[in-house]
């Protein structure tokens, strides 16, 4: 059943950005990541515990394969757009996240103000919850905690709200190229 809801989740999220129809004769892949109640993956599954429908009408399915594939993640904490009073719940679902990793997984943490130039990848889960450790909504607070803050802001809310926008967007621009580069 939860291979079953994991398989409708991605069909449904497919569904909405419907890709280019695949001529009859090549076969369809989906990938599908099943885990159980508490979070570990599950691995015994078989073709027979998949059913695929296509606008209601099941379709046959020719096979199953177990992948171990390490995956490269990354994870923008940002601190702008998050208020002080969300910031447990983030730290929270993020270190739930982390300890759900596999050991091979890679994951590359980045803030507004990171330097672009010291994205890393890890699979050190302790370094991957220091930074989130470290992590600190301030929506709505604009004091500065950088020289660089200090300078684009000056006491202006509506410069520092631009800069806070333009650094956000540029920060995940950056983070998006370089893993994209890596895979």
């Amino acid at each position: 059943m939860l291979a079953a809801v994991a398989l409708a989740l991605a069909l449904a999220h497919a569904q909405t950005s419907p890709p280019a129809p695949a001529p009859a004769s090549d076969p369809v892949r989906i990938d599908v990541i099943a885990r159980d109640a508490q979070g570990r993956p599950v691995e015994s599954l078989t073709t027979a515990d998949f059913e695929l429908r296509e606008d209601g009408a099941p379709q046959a399915l020719t096979g199953t394969e177990l992948v171990h594939k390490p995956r490269i993640i990354g994870i923008y904490l940002d601190e702008y757009y998050v208020t002080a009073s969300r910031t447990a719940v983030v730290r929270e679902t993020l270190h739930r996240f982390i300890d759900g990793l596999a050991a091979a997984d890679q994951v590359a943490i980045l803030r507004p103000l990171d330097s672009l130039l010291k994205i890393a990848l890890t699979s050190d889960k302790a370094a991957l919850h220091r930074a989130i450790d470290a992590f600190e909504g301030r929506r709505g607070d604009y004091t500065p905690r950088t020289d660089l803050e200090r300078s684009l802001v000056a006491g202006d809310r509506t410069r520092a709200d631009a800069q806070r926008t333009q650094s956000t967007w540029s920060t995940l621009n950056a983070l998006t190229l370089h893993l994209g580069n890596l895979a």
